[in-house]
């Protein structure tokens, strides 16, 4: 005979803003990477278009002057992936052949 039981529980959350953001901060660079990942696929779930996440992304942006905290924040994210962008921009961009161009010069 056993000495152990399983005990199954559920509970109801509610889900705010601090609590997600809590939870995000408590995740590790490769889970955030994840949670953006899941996003994308949440959003083209709703609309295979992209159309209407663009539009949500757009909107929130608009919100940004009215929360300069949450502006802040955005900016901080942003700032790490436009230099990103840059470096792929840039490395895709001079390691590409041009027509024309010659060996050496």
């Amino acid at each position: 005979m056993s000495n152990t039981i399983k005990i199954s529980a559920e509970s109801t959350v509610e889900v705010t803003p601090r609590k997600l953001a809590e939870i995000f901060w408590a995740m590790d660079d490769t889970e955030q990477a994840a949670f953006f990942e899941e996003l994308a696929h949440v959003v083209h779930q709703d609309d295979p278009t992209g159309l209407k996440g663009e539009m949500q992304f757009w909107f929130l942006t608009s919100r940004m002057k009215d929360n300069p905290v949450a502006a802040g924040v955005l900016r901080s994210m942003a700032a790490g992936l436009f230099v990103h962008t840059l470096r792929f921009l840039d490395r895709a961009y001079f390691e590409r052949d041009f027509p024309g161009e010659q060996e050496g010069g």
